[in-house]
């Protein structure tokens, strides 16, 4: 038996209703929940009283008879989860964020598959870092391309299972993180997207792991920009949130002389658009799509000198303008 007990502060005001809940174990976390949030949308107090004891209507508190009911149930220690209150969060959250935007949700900080489910049905994507992790993201449901590997001590064995496991995203702290992964995906013949951690300019830099282990909080940007890895240039664009234009690089898993090839001839091309000389860099483009059909970047380059050459605008402007950070 259990009551009911609306008071209204502006009114001064009590409305009372006793209802009987049928279930022996009493109002379990789902229904709780949904009372608390249907009763939080009144300004009026809300509280529900049961065999003398009476708890906040509007509180998730759970009241000590059905703490007791739980741990004589499921024994002690004992976390409970509201997964309907998780979902709801993650919601409000993406309600806060660019449509565009991905919230991830680490694993690590709770690996329990029911909680990965709910989140997944809030739109989340998962961040894992160990096979256990990837066994429990794949019982909520999770689809390989809904994954990140990350963490700065993955090994070639880890990044080997995650890639026959399907999973194509991964977060790279180093350089030598990045080459680690290139490595395995070239003899698994696996493709691999990356992001990579830079240090900020002036940050301390550090490091986790013992010996081989060993791998350091984000690369340096200078090694890049001297010249120690081999780079092609793809565009100058803005894109969502990137309202300065800013340089788009290619980074080869395996630079070799066709990819050398590719990179000199494309950056030709390249060069001529950007004079607003579309006849001579479709002539470069339409002769590299021949030799690189599956080259996204040069049947990209090439559809927008032609659409160009047919329809010269009045001021040419070589910043590419992206609505969504892709190709």
């Amino acid at each position: 038996m259990g009551l009911l007990n609306r008071r209204s502060a502006s009114a001064g005001q009590k409305l009372e209703k006793e209802i009987t809940v049928i279930n022996r174990l009493g109002l379990h976390a789902r229904p709780a929940a949904m009372f608390v949030r249907i009763a939080s949308r009144y300004r009026s107090e809300v509280w529900v009283e049961k065999e003398g004891e009476q708890i906040n209507g509007k509180s998730i508190m759970i009241a000590r008879s059905f703490g007791r009911e739980l741990l004589e149930r499921y024994g002690s220690p004992l976390y409970v989860y509201d997964l309907d209150e998780a979902e709801r969060q993650a919601k409000a959250l993406f309600d806060l964020l660019p449509k565009s935007a991905q919230v991830l949700y680490s694993v690590k900080a709770n690996p329990i598959p029911e909680v990965c489910a709910a989140l997944k049905a809030a739109g989340c994507r998962v961040e894992i870092a160990s096979p256990l992790e990837l066994k429990v993201v794949f019982e909520a449901g999770f689809t390989p391309d809904q994954i990140l590997c990350s963490g700065p001590g993955k090994t070639a064995g880890l990044v080997r299972e995650m890639l026959l496991a399907g999973v194509t995203h991964f977060s790279c702290d180093s350089w030598y993180d990045l080459e680690r992964l290139a490595g395995v995906a070239s003899a698994t013949k696996k493709s691999a997207d990356a992001l990579l951690r830079l240090q900020v300019s002036g940050a301390p830099t550090g490091s986790v792991g013992v010996g081989a282990m060993q791998s350091h909080f984000g690369a340096d940007p200078a090694e890049l920009l001297n010249g120690a890895y081999p780079l092609r240039r793809l565009c100058t664009a803005t894109t969502v949130n990137i309202a300065e234009p800013v340089d788009f690089y290619e980074l080869p898993a395996t630079p070799d002389a066709t990819w050398t090839r590719l990179q000199e001839q494309y950056e030709q091309a390249l060069a001529l658009f950007e004079q607003a000389q579309f006849r001579q860099a479709m002539a470069l483009l339409i002769h590299l799509a021949g030799d690189f059909p599956t080259d996204v970047p040069t049947m990209n380059l090439l559809q927008r000198s032609m659409a160009l050459f047919q329809n010269p605008p009045p001021k040419f402007d070589p910043v590419w303008h992206l609505k969504a950070k892709t190709a």
